[in-house]
């Protein structure tokens, strides 16, 4: 299990040295709350990072939190390949690192998604807006 802790967070290094300090808080948030909960810790998804990051640096650009492209309210399609659940958040720099993941585990919403049981795998991605907010992107898929 360390092997994929490491390999995880060296993953959020690269995101980027300003933001990957939220990632990294978020993802942190997430698994210890899975862990809590008696759920397997998820794994960190090299080929869903790529398309999380841009797809971050999308929702930045935009200035607002937007599920665009949803076929239902649980699965998001990404080009042409499905994402069983998309969560999005917002937050300014000056709040904790890890306000992004808290607020995913108190929504009831964001929560059911995070702590799915058939959520195996996961990346994030974190981009800042023009506004100056960080905007992060968590996908996750079986």
């Amino acid at each position: 299990m360390w092997k994929v802790v490491v390999v995880a967070l060296l993953a959020l290094a690269a995101v980027g040295c300003g933001t990957s300090r939220y990632a990294m808080a978020s993802w942190q948030y997430v698994q210890t709350e899975r862990t809590a909960q008696g759920l397997q810790p998820l794994e960190w998804d090299a080929a869903l990072a790529g398309p999380a990051q841009a797809r971050a640096q999308e929702i930045a650009e935009l200035g607002a939190l937007d599920h665009s492209g949803a076929q239902t309210a649980s699965t998001i399609f990404y080009g042409d390949r499905p994402y069983i659940c998309e969560i999005l958040g917002k937050q300014p720099t000056w709040t904790q690192d890890y306000a992004i993941g808290y607020g995913w585990i108190a929504s009831p919403t964001h929560r059911e998604c995070a702590l799915g049981t058939n959520y195996r795998r996961a990346a994030i991605g974190v981009a800042v807006g023009e506004d100056g907010w960080i905007y992060e992107v968590m996908w996750l898929t079986p």
